[in-house]
Parts: C-alpha cells; structure tokens; sequence
C-alpha cells in the first residue's frame, strides 16, 4: 500500500490532461474591408506591421532590406475569390520589411484586379511565431491602406480596413 502512494505521488494518476496549452508558432490574418453599401474596389495598397517575434516566410531580393513573400504567404481570399474566372490571373504582389532593433516587420500587399470586387475579407497573410513570442490580435496592425476605383484614382468616402488574427 506505501509503494502505492508513493507511485502515484511521483507520477500521478496521468488521466486528468489539463495544464496549458502549448504556445502558438503561427497567425494567419484576415484582411478586410468595410464601407458603403455596394461600393466596388479594382485595387488595395496596405502595409501589415507584426509584432515583434512575427515573420513571414520570404526570399531575399537585390535589395536585402525588402525580399519577396514566398509562394502561400499572401493569398487572395472572401471577395477576392468570390468569381474564380474572374480572379484567376489576379495576383497579390507582397515585400516583407524584416523587423530591425528600431522598427517592427513589415508585409506590404498591393494587388489590383482584372474586374471589381466588393467590400469584405479580401486576402490572407500566414505568419511565423518565433519561441518565446505570445503576440495577441492587437499586436498587429494596419497602416497605409488604400483603395482604388477601376480607374486607378482613389476611392471616397474610403473604406476602411480591419485584420482579424486566428493562432495555432
């Protein structure tokens, strides 16, 4: 009976499963839109800035201040894809800014498209969490967002753009 106790005071009863779940090492961030009832956009110029211990996967340019997003790091989502045929060509053109000891990370997303689309989600950005990092929504943010009009010329009144982060 003592050797018992003693087995289950070193080990415990091992069924419970609780304790804290393990920390994040992904984001992935819905971009959005919100404005006037029907307004259509052709074009969005936006800089997501992340928080420190955020990156995204990316591949150096000539310049190695600014590189190039890989291949399923900015994509196209909601509005954007809403009519395949129409958005088959539309390509979202993304740099990434790495974070220095001064400035945070930055993705900066352009995309124009081939025919409208209308207000809502509009791309998706998948981020990397460094060990050590527990960034929440807030953390990140938006700055420059632009929309423009099939003419190239800026949309008024402007929508406005939001983000939404989802961790794993």
């Amino acid at each position: 009976m003592f050797f018992a106790v003693v087995v289950l005071a070193l080990f415990g009863c091992g069924g419970g499963g609780g304790g804290t779940p393990p920390p994040p090492t992904k984001a992935t961030l819905k971009l959005s839109t919100a404005g006037t009832a029907g307004m259509q956009i052709a074009g969005i110029q936006v800089t997501v800035v992340l928080p420190k211990g955020v990156t995204v996967a990316a591949t150096t340019t000539i310049d190695p201040a600014v590189m190039e997003t890989n291949a399923g790091v900015v994509l196209l989502s909601g509005a954007t894809v809403a009519d395949l045929t129409a958005f088959s060509q539309l390509k979202p053109i993304a740099t990434y800014t790495p974070a220095t000891a001064t400035t945070p990370g930055k993705v900066n997303i352009g995309l124009a498209g081939q025919k409208d689309f209308n207000l809502g989600e509009f791309v998706t950005v998948n981020t990397d969490i460094a060990a050590g990092n527990f960034p929440v929504a807030t953390d990140f943010s938006l700055e420059g967002f632009t929309a423009f009009d099939a003419n190239g010329a800026v949309i008024t009144p402007a929508p406005t753009a939001s983000l939404v982060a989802d961790f794993r």
